[in-house]
């Protein structure tokens, strides 16, 4: 009986690696798809992750794991994987990011039950960088007009603009609904620059910086060296 313990050991930790590693094997080959991923994938799929691996270390979960190999594994896996999580807090790219995601915006830290003070301080940071953008952009404008005015016309230079509509812009895109996940955002982003200027600008610095390198690497390994 022991012998066929024995036997039925290694295929039954075969069998939890592969439950364990499923959930991996699915986010690297969505963050692997060069077309549709953006940065705005980072939070939920590190929030899915650490989601997974405390219900395998949590011993009144069903899915706990119950190998002490396996699960001195998952633990030290979980400690490096929130030491990266918590790295995200050092830049602005990541919420600004998430909230021009317009399938998760403000919605996503809603549902995900974060604390009010890290969703004030995540529109904090879209909004600096909304004005941010806004000022450069006017001075852009201002000493363009300045240069092509009317050199007869002296106070003309002076005329100060009537366009309300675009202080209102981050504000109006907040108070939309999200929409469907399927959507692709560079897309929508570009179909509607001319609703919203200053945020398709931001949208189209933020959201096409690399979450990882797996699109990039695809590149590298199809050149010969």
């Amino acid at each position: 009986m022991l012998e066929h313990a024995l036997e039925l050991k290694k295929p039954l930790h075969d069998t939890t690696m592969i439950e364990i590693f499923k959930i991996f094997h699915r986010a690297t080959e969505e963050m692997s798809k060069s077309q549709s991923v953006t940065l705005s994938s980072s939070i939920p799929v590190y929030n899915v992750l650490l989601d997974h691996l405390e219900k395998l270390l949590d011993k009144q979960h069903k899915e706990h794991c119950s190998i002490p190999e396996i699960r001195t594994a998952i633990a030290k896996g979980y400690k490096k994987l929130k030491t990266y999580y918590a790295k995200t807090d050092e830049s602005c790219v990541y919420p600004v990011a998430t909230i021009l995601d317009l399938r998760m915006k403000l919605k996503y830290y809603q549902q995900q039950q974060w604390e009010q003070e890290y969703i004030d301080a995540a529109l904090d940071v879209i909004r600096n960088v909304y004005n941010d953008y806004c000022q450069v952009n006017s001075l852009a404008i201002n000493d363009s007009s300045i240069q092509e005015h009317d050199q007869n016309n002296f106070f003309g230079m002076f005329e100060i603009s009537n366009d309300s509509s675009k202080e209102n812009e981050l504000e109006e895109y907040l108070r939309k609904p999200v929409i469907n996940f399927k959507t692709n955002l560079l897309q929508w982003w570009k179909a509607h620059e001319a609703t919203y200027p200053h945020l398709s600008a931001i949208a189209r610095n933020f959201l096409v910086i690399p979450d990882i390198s797996v699109p990039v690497e695809r590149i590298f390994l199809a050149e010969p060296i």
